[in-house]
């Protein structure tokens, strides 16, 4: 019975942090424009944290790459 318990609580430990590990990358859509996102996201978003994603902004013909933003939740 013991070692049940203790498989049990190792199991939702590590299934804890594989959850607390990734973050979810949420891209708006490109106005006047466009943008590249590397490496690629997976279709669910999630992110392994510390991943250095890089962002290449690309603008429409007759506009010019003014500023950038992104936010976190609280």
């Amino acid at each position: 019975m013991k070692k049940y318990i203790l498989f049990s609580a190792i199991t939702l430990f590590v299934i804890g942090l594989q959850a607390q590990n990734k973050f979810k990358v949420t891209p708006d859509e490109a106005r006047n424009g466009s943008y590249t996102i590397s490496p690629t996201l997976p279709k669910d978003g999630m992110v392994k944290a510390g991943t250095v994603l890089t962002l290449k902004a690309t603008p429409a013909t007759g506009y010019i790459f003014d500023s950038g933003y992104y936010s976190l939740p609280e």
